[in-house]
C-alpha cells in the first residue's frame, strides 16, 4: 500500500493530534516507521462506508470510517489518498452533526443491503430449485401442477427483482449522502 507524505502529515495532524506544521514534519521524521505502522493499523480498524464512488473526480475511490476520521483510498486499498476529520474539517457544528448523521445512516443502509442480498440469494436458490423440479418432473406432472410451479417461479423471480431494486435504492441513497457530505467538507476548504 502506498502511503505518501501528505497522508502521513494528515494522520499526524488529525489522528495523533500534533498541530504545528514544523512539529508535524519533525514528528514524521523522528517516528517514520511508527507512523506508517499506526496508519496501517488505523486502516485495518476502519469500516467500509462506500466503494467505487467518485464525487468530483475521474477515478473512483473507496471510503472508510474510523471513529471521526474519513479515509479515502484507491480501490483494493492500493493507496491511502487522504484523511478527513469530520469534526475538524467541518468546523460548522451543524455540518459536523449532519455528516455524523450521514455516516450513521450509510452504515445502517450497508447493513440493510447485506441482509437484502442474503434474502435475495436465498430466493434465487428457491427459484433454481423450482426450475429444477419442473425439468426433473417433466412428463410426470399434470398441466395444472406445471402451471402452478411456473407461477411460483414467476413470483420468486419478482421477489428477487424487488430485493435487487431495494438494495439499489439504498446504495443510491448512500451515494447521495456521500455527495452531501463532501459538499459540507468542501465548504470548509473554501473558507
Amino acid at each position: 500500500m502506498k502511503i505518501d507524505n501528505h497522508v502521513m502529515y494528515r494522520f499526524v495532524q488529525r489522528v495523533i493530534g500534533v498541530s504545528d506544521d514544523s512539529k508535524i514534519q519533525k514528528y514524521i521524521n523522528d517516528n517514520y516507521y511508527e507512523v506508517v505502522y499506526r496508519i496501517l493499523e488505523f486502516i485495518n480498524e476502519s469500516i467500509l462506508l462506500i466503494e467505487n464512488y467518485a464525487p468530483s473526480r475521474r477515478d473512483t475511490l473507496d471510503y472508510y470510517i474510523n471513529g471521526e476520521t474519513l479515509l479515502i483510498m484507491k480501490p483494493k486499498k492500493a493507496e491511502l489518498v487522504t484523511l478527513y476529520d469530520i469534526t475538524l474539517d467541518a468546523e460548522d457544528r451543524e455540518n459536523s452533526h449532519k455528516i455524523r448523521q450521514y455516516v450513521k445512516k450509510i452504515k445502517l443502509n450497508n447493513g440493510n443491503v447485506k441482509r437484502i442480498s442474503k434474502r435475495q440469494a436465498q430466493q434465487d436458490q428457491i427459484t433454481k430449485h423450482l426450475e429444477y423440479m419442473l425439468v426433473y418432473l417433466e412428463g410426470i406432472l399434470t398441466d395444472d401442477k406445471v402451471s402452478s410451479i411456473e407461477c411460483e417461479i414467476k413470483k420468486s423471480i419478482e421477489i428477487c427483482k424487488d430485493h435487487a431494486s431495494e438494495a439499489k435504492s439504498l446504495r443510491m441513497e448512500n451515494r447521495e449522502m456521500m455527495s452531501e457530505m463532501f459538499k459540507k467538507l468542501e465548504k470548509v476548504k473554501l473558507k
